[in-house]
């Protein structure tokens, strides 16, 4: 039993968060939360919506609870995205870990990674403008993509990292599940599987010219051509009536908040403080972990969409690349968390003498790098509880 009290903990957690969002963006007639409620219950006759799976969530809830509010919806959506993904996050850490380190930190972690936020210098609103955050509260179809973003993520890697396979019914249920996961990521919000293909192709390009290993089987049929396909039919939903169209401008996007060529830089090194200390300070090692590469990469490329590409017309304003560079942050994140766990659990099997990690002396790389991951997840608590206070 008191193996499950760190999830029973985890999962109350998540639904104060949930309620305080939720409650907040609620009360806001014209907050995101409210506007896709209400564009959900207008399904299957609107037909330009491509990522459904949050529209579904509400449609199924006011088909089962017909006398259910738009908050009561949106609660009970929330937990079906929200809770399990500060599970998940509970639970790949402590698979990272590998006994290395003690519940408590982790769910720490845990709770911190499903929070933190960019250091918020300069936020006046709740859209938080002009940075790369991997925390937003205010989009119901962001929080539904961030479930299958780790998932689809390390499902990904195992196309450069995995062992191999026991048999063909292996290799079949992994080809399956991949394309599964990237379908209802995509599903969810194709944000992150915009950034994810290309980053993919890439970095298999890489590998290949360096002749390291690539399974090409998972990485074509479990991920490229199912998310190409997805894409490709989502673009021709939002688009093939000309309803604006997708094109190429450096930094337009971001014009419209008036940012200048001196803030872009430093948002992104506000955003991103914590997996860029960590990548310089962990340099020699940092290169080598295959997944932090990976997630740097699809990050960057992330970064290229958002102030590369906008739509044109009256979805400009809404800066729709913004979430495929917010999607590869969180991934970022995590694997900056994750390589940090896993280093720290290779050293107390090296050294098995030292039977608290606090008897060891910390090293200034990692007060460091503790001292930016504490700034991003004290703006992110902040971010948290005056949430309701932004304006729209």
């Amino acid at each position: 039993m008191s193996k499950f009290v760190p999830y029973i903990i985890l999962f109350i957690i998540s639904l104060i968060i949930i309620f305080l969002v939720v409650l907040s963006a609620s009360a806001k007639a014209n907050s995101d939360f409210s506007l896709h409620y209400k564009f959900a219950l207008k399904l299957p006759d609107n037909v330009h919506v491509a990522h459904v799976l949050y529209y579904a969530t509400i449609v199924g809830f006011s088909k089962v609870l017909p006398n259910a509010s738009a908050m009561q919806a949106n609660v009970l959506s929330m937990m079906i995205f929200m809770s399990p993904l500060l599970l998940l996050l509970f639970a790949l850490l402590k698979r990272a870990a590998n006994g290395g380190m003690k519940d408590l930190p982790l769910g720490a972690l845990a709770v911190s990674l499903f929070i933190m936020t960019p250091i918020l210098v300069f936020a006046d609103n709740r859209f938080l403008t002009g940075y790369v955050t991997s925390t937003v509260w205010h989009s119901p179809t962001f929080h539904a993509l961030r479930l299958f973003v780790l998932p689809v993520s390390l499902l990904a890697l195992r196309t450069f990292i995995g062992g191999g396979y026991r048999d063909s019914g292996q290799r079949v249920y992994f080809l399956l599940l991949a394309a599964c996961l990237m379908s209802l990521a995509i599903l969810a919000k194709p944000s992150y599987a915009i950034a994810l293909l290309p980053g993919l192709c890439l970095f298999a390009l890489y590998r290949a010219w360096k002749r390291q290993p690539v399974d090409w089987g998972l990485l074509l049929f479990g991920m490229i051509l199912p998310g190409a396909i997805l894409l490709l039919l989502q673009y021709l939903i939002n688009y093939g009536s000309g309803d604006g169209e997708i094109q190429f401008g450096l930094f337009l996007s971001a014009r419209q908040h008036v940012l200048s060529a001196t803030q872009i830089p430093l948002r992104i090194i506000l955003s991103l403080a914590f997996p860029l200390s960590v990548y310089m300070l962990y340099f020699s090692e940092a290169r080598k972990y295959t997944y932090l590469n990976l997630s740097w990469l699809v990050c960057i490329v992330g970064l290229f969409c958002m102030y590369g590409f906008n739509v044109s017309g009256m979805r400009f304003r809404h800066a729709v690349f913004n979430w495929t560079a917010y999607s590869a942050a969180f991934a970022l994140m995590y694997a900056t968390i994750q390589f940090l766990v896993e280093k720290h659990a290779v050293e107390r099997r090296q050294s098995p003498q030292v039977e608290a990690s606090s008897k060891r002396p910390l090293s200034r790389r990692l007060l460091f790098v503790a001292a930016v991951f504490a700034l991003h997840v004290m703006f992110g608590l902040i971010y948290l509880f005056l949430f309701h206070s932004y304006p729209v």
